[in-house]
């Protein structure tokens, strides 16, 4: 058994701590955002969000994903630079490129009123970039409580921005403005003086640029086909099905995902950084990774049970009532993304394990399934059916991936298994109890259920886990 460490812990509810703050800001102001703007609206910033997303998953070309591994802090600080070299060189094509092509694209997609906009899609762009490289610069220096302060202003930055600009009736220019407005703060937060210190490396970043050039070759493309797999329905649905479904897609994607990613990214920052100290002392790393597993199940499964059995009554009753819709959808989605939720943290463990090729290979697997998905249900001409097999599409590859990740770590399968199954036995009443409780149409009601019955399944899993030893 992997001893364990003191700080481990502490250094993971610190940065989980943070990214849920940040993240509670952002769903608390949710109700009032979808109350300020529109379906189309919610719709177009959907568009613009995803190619922000899909730009910043290749500008750096994955360099920043190996400032953890580098050998020491000159390296980590020459890759830093790199990747801040290769992010404003892009932004400035990317400048050249929105101006250029911006209008044909969003009348391809069929969100012309994201063109006056598209201006902001560079700096977007740019200070996610520079947020990646610092926030892997973080992880390797264990600088969690930094990241955690980090999460808090994006979330505060974004939520404040998108509120005060939808009570002056912005529209999608106030969505986008404040999703910049949280990342410059981000950055900012994560910038250390030391890194300006003595004449600019460029030696050194040459250097680095040629001695890590596998994350290039092997990560950029793998980054991208993943980050598409999980955005292309923001492009697809408003080209099939309109801004307006887009919107209700997003707004369920955005409640079901976004608590999770940026919860989940945050513990999967600690694990990578954890996991490579310990592989790098050749330590075992089993003991470690079906902990997280387990703990991340305990929580997610009530949560994303509770979803599944009741979440097309309750999102009219918090968003709004034009919003039934998307609580259909995040019903038929839930069961998705409780596995990806639980994949996404541990995913570093092919990087620990060096296994690159592996990751690019079966992401295109992933990328196709999810497009599949997305064809088949435009061919039927149901949105609610495209969204059903987009989910069963997500919940073959995140099973398979869980697999594949837990046996990286060589995680031994029979009591990941035991304990799995008993947390899921625990669960399951509570789905049944806020089914039958949804029937009656009353939010109220089905609210009530959903929180007795998740304090009750808390409790006993509590219980369980001490006697598991896995708190």
């Amino acid at each position: 058994m992997t001893p364990r460490r003191p700080g481990f812990m502490r250094s993971l509810a610190s940065l989980a701590g943070g990214a849920a703050a940040g993240q509670i800001v952002a769903v608390l102001a949710s109700p009032v955002v979808t109350r300020l703007y529109t379906p189309a609206e919610i719709g177009a910033f959907s568009v613009f969000s995803t190619l922000a997303m899909l730009l910043n998953s290749t500008n750096s070309l994955r360099y920043e994903m190996a400032i953890p591994m580098a050998e020491d802090e000159d390296r980590a600080r020459h890759l830093v630079w790199l990747c801040f070299l290769l992010v404003g060189g892009f932004s400035v094509l990317l400048a050249g490129a929105s101006w250029a092509w911006g209008p044909a694209f969003c009348g391809l997609v069929k969100v012309p009123d994201l063109v006056p906009h598209l201006w902001m899609l560079p700096l977007t762009v740019a200070a996610a970039g520079a947020y990646e490289a610092l926030n892997f610069q973080a992880i390797r220096r264990q600088g969690f409580g930094a990241l955690a302060q980090a999460r808090v202003a994006q979330g505060l930055g974004m939520s404040g921005v998108q509120v005060g600009a939808g009570f002056l009736g912005a529209g999608t220019v106030g969505l986008v403005a404040g999703d910049l407005a949280g990342r410059v703060l981000s950055v900012l937060r994560l910038l250390r003086r030391d890194l300006f210190q003595g004449p600019f490396p460029w030696q050194g970043v040459r250097k680095a640029a040629k001695d890590f050039d596998r994350y290039p070759k092997y990560m950029a493309g793998a980054s991208i086909l993943n980050l598409a797999a999980i955005q292309v329905p923001f492009l697809l649905i408003p080209l099939y099905f309109g801004a307006d479904m887009a919107g209700h897609y997003f707004l369920a994607y955005r409640t079901l995902f976004l608590p999770a990613s940026f919860v989940g990214t945050a513990i999967s920052q600690v694990f990578l950084g954890e996991a490579a100290e310990r592989a790098r002392e050749g330590e075992d790393l089993g003991r470690l990774t079906s902990r997280i597993f387990l703990l991340l199940a305990a929580v997610y499964l009530p949560v994303y049970i509770i979803c599944t059995a009741g979440a097309g009554v309750l999102f009219p009753a918090v968003f709004g009532p034009r919003w039934s819709e998307a609580g259909r959808f995040a019903q038929i989605l839930a069961p998705m993304t409780l596995l990806w939720s639980l994949a996404r943290p541990i995913c570093g463990m092919l990087l620990v394990r060096d296994r690159l090729k592996e990751s690019l290979a079966f992401t295109v697997f992933e990328l196709a399934a999810t497009v599949g998905a997305i064809w088949a249900g435009h061919l039927s001409g149901s949105v609610e059916r495209t969204a059903l097999y987009v989910s069963g599409a997500g919940l073959a590859v995140s099973i398979t991936s869980i697999g594949r990740f837990l046996h990286a770590a060589g995680v031994q399968w029979g009591p990941v298994l035991r304990v799995f199954g008993t947390l899921t036995a625990f669960s399951v009443p509570l789905g049944l109890l806020v089914a039958v409780a949804a029937r009656t149409g009353s939010s109220l009601v089905t609210l009530g259920a959903a929180l007795a019955g998740f304090a009750a399944v808390g409790l006993a899993t509590f219980r369980f886990l001490r006697r598991e030893g896995l708190l």
